[in-house]
């Protein structure tokens, strides 16, 4: 309780100038907001506390304590309209701590340009962010660091800038009646802001408070999210284990809608599927490929 309590403080005192600087309103560099990972999307997003396969270095980065083996996992999705977004990500466990590098990339497709009404062309835009993780284990409770590297491209004009992913991960003790719970905390995109051509936006900053519980097969996820740019809601998930081979899942995010999907096991390779609506927008498909060595 005493490492808890001063992981807490140091965390406080960290966030303290942020939240005075960025308040609340509007941010930039919004491809940050997408989910990764289809298991996390399934759930409904609820993966704080859960934190479980490599994509937790963009949830909680505490997780990477979680992950023994040398674990790859690559994801595509399959984004609103034209639009996609493909991870590739690898954790590996040291006797110095656990460590995670994410490679992001979204794109948004040709888009039309016009002048006077006349389509003369077409641009495209481009994200990508690059992610190196590390976390360390005290006991029962983990403490994590994401830092990234963030750059914008739209048509000839281009933005970076950094931030700063914070997490905590705390396991119940196996003496414990409650030990099946596992809590986490994540602060999410901390850093400068970023000019992109006249403009200058704060990262999307998103603190995010989560629990999961596993009984048996079942497995249940529940987060709480507070964005800047946003108002606070809820992401909760449940699965289902069948021989630790097939894994059904379900979610809902109360600022979106449900999601579902599946997860095949097989030795060393995890293939996952997710769907999520978006209303009346369109419909998200996730894909990921898992190697753990």
């Amino acid at each position: 309780m005493k490492i808890w309590s001063q992981t807490i403080l140091i965390i406080l005192v960290w966030l303290l100038p942020f939240k005075i600087l960025f308040g609340q309103g509007e941010s930039g560099a919004q491809f940050l907001k997408i989910g990764v990972g289809p298991k996390a999307c399934a759930l409904g997003e609820a993966f704080v506390g859960l934190a479980n396969d490599p994509s937790t270095l963009c949830w909680n980065p505490a997780g990477l304590t979680q992950l023994k083996d040398i674990e790859i996992l690559a994801t595509y999705n399959f984004w609103l309209l034209d639009m996609s977004y493909q991870n590739l990500l690898a954790s590996f466990n040291t006797s110095f701590g656990s460590f995670g590098i994410s490679i992001g990339y979204s794109s948004s497709g040709n888009i039309s340009k016009f002048e006077n009404f006349q389509k003369i062309g077409e641009y495209n835009a481009y994200d990508a962010v690059l992610n190196i993780g590390y976390g360390l284990e005290f006991n029962h409770l983990s403490v994590g660091i994401g830092i990234k590297y963030i750059h914008q491209k739209i048509e000839d004009y281009s933005a970076s800038g950094f931030g700063v992913d914070l997490g905590l991960l705390y396991k119940l003790p196996d003496e414990s009646i409650f030990r099946n719970f596992q809590f986490g905390f994540a602060v999410q995109n901390l850093g400068p802001k970023i000019k992109f051509i006249e403009k200058t936006e704060a990262l999307p900053l998103n603190f995010k408070l989560g629990t999961s519980y596993k009984i048996g097969s079942f497995l249940f996820a529940l987060d709480a999210n507070k964005p800047i740019d946003n108002k606070f809601h809820l992401n909760g998930g449940s699965e289902f284990e069948f021989q630790n081979v097939v894994f059904i899942r379900a979610g809902y995010n109360t600022s979106n809608s449900y999601s579902a999907g599946i997860g095949i096991k097989w030795n060393i390779f995890s293939v996952d599927y997710s769907f999520t609506p978006y209303k009346d927008i369109d419909n998200s498909h996730r894909i990921s490929i898992k190697l753990s060595l």
